[in-house]
């Protein structure tokens, strides 16, 4: 998510003139309105195991990921992303619900190169292509792990809303979003000891 910056004329009020400041920002001599800040950036996402490969067919783009865990605090987390255009750090909040905080800041493409080579060691380095196809007016994205998570597929759809309705493409099975045997941290372990068993398609990342 793309965190937007309020202007200083949103911060100004419409009664009072603000006072100048040297940064050049005004010191508004009110409180802003309760929405001119804005909301917080929310993350809002429903997952589901792929049940047929028949999305493929409708792929708009695709893009290899690399992710790392910087650190965890409680059951929020701090993760680097590289990618095939650009590099971000990633803060996320507990969950409530399908909503959770997410901070997301784009950074120098050798910072997060340095970061998965010397931050991210307790847990592996997790990769993936990320194909995204269009469906029912949303942007759905199927994920195929690579490496560590080899041969998991699961698909995901962020929401404006956590009531929000939301049209099943025919290719997802189950929902697997509140689930915790699908997220990561549950998942790294049991698919180290799956070594050499048969592909499963159907799984989920946190």
């Amino acid at each position: 998510m793309t965190e937007e910056k309020t202007s200083p004329a949103a911060l100004r009020g419409t009664t009072q003139p603000a006072t100048p400041t040297l940064s050049g920002w005004p010191l508004p001599t009110k409180l802003p309105a309760s929405n001119a800040i804005g909301l917080m950036p929310l993350e809002i996402e429903r997952k589901f195991l792929v049940a047929t490969d028949a999305w493929k067919r409708d792929v708009l783009k695709s893009e290899y990921f690399r992710d790392g865990l910087v650190a965890r605090f409680g059951d929020g987390k701090v993760r680097v992303r590289l990618t095939e255009s650009g590099a971000w750090l990633t803060i996320k909040g507990p969950r409530t619900g399908i909503s959770r905080l997410e901070f997301e800041y784009e950074i120098p493409r050798t910072h997060a190169e340095e970061m998965l080579k010397t931050l991210c060691q307790e847990d592996p380095i997790l990769e993936k292509v990320r194909h995204t196809v269009p469906f029912g007016g949303l942007n759905w994205t199927i994920d195929l792990y690579t490496g560590p998570l080899s041969g998991i597929v699961i698909a995901e759809v962020e929401l404006k809303h956590p009531n929000q309705q939301l049209q099943l493409p025919p290719w997802v099975g189950e929902e697997v979003t509140n689930n915790p045997r699908y997220r990561k941290r549950a998942l790294v372990p049991v698919q180290h000891s799956m070594v050499g068993a048969p592909r499963v398609e159907g799984s989920v990342r946190s």
